[in-house]
């Protein structure tokens, strides 16, 4: 008796526990999505892409980049104010087109406003200078030859 007892209750929660999950997942499957941007007033956001236009006077940066969330290429129009850090560039000026950067910006209002711009610049590969002749250059020792008997 107090086996069936056992079991029906080890079933009974098996069963609620496999319900849960469902009930649980079934939630999040059926959640109402979020916006298209995913942006939320104040919220720090990143984004990664190449340089399209610089309007300077107006203090704008424009950026061609990836939506993860829906896998198209966008375009920010990012505005650049006296708080705004710049990384391997003095400012907006020395920016070009197709250049990647890489921006944290707040969503303020109908304005991105850029807080960090991170100019990617190019690893140089250092060349290695050429040897000058007769240089020594470190080789394997060689094994010794084997000395004959007097």
């Amino acid at each position: 008796m107090i086996k069936k007892l056992t079991l029906s209750l080890l079933v009974a929660l098996a069963c609620l526990a496999l319900n849960s999950s469902y009930i649980f997942a079934a939630d999040v499957v059926n959640a109402d999505p979020a916006p298209a941007s995913g942006q939320q007033e104040g919220d720090t956001l990143w984004l990664w892409g190449e340089v399209s236009n610089i309007d300077v006077p107006n203090k704008t940066l424009t950026v061609k980049y990836l939506d993860y969330d829906t896998d198209q290429e966008k375009e920010a129009t990012l505005v650049v104010d006296d708080k705004t850090v710049f990384e391997n560039v003095a400012g907006l000026s020395e920016i070009q087109p197709k250049d990647e950067v890489s921006v944290d910006h707040l969503l303020i209002g109908q304005q991105d406003i850029a807080k960090n711009v991170s100019v990617e610049k190019a690893d140089t590969v250092k060349q290695e200078a050429p040897q000058a002749e007769g240089a020594i250059t470190e080789t394997a020792p060689a094994e010794a030859a084997p000395q004959s008997a007097p």
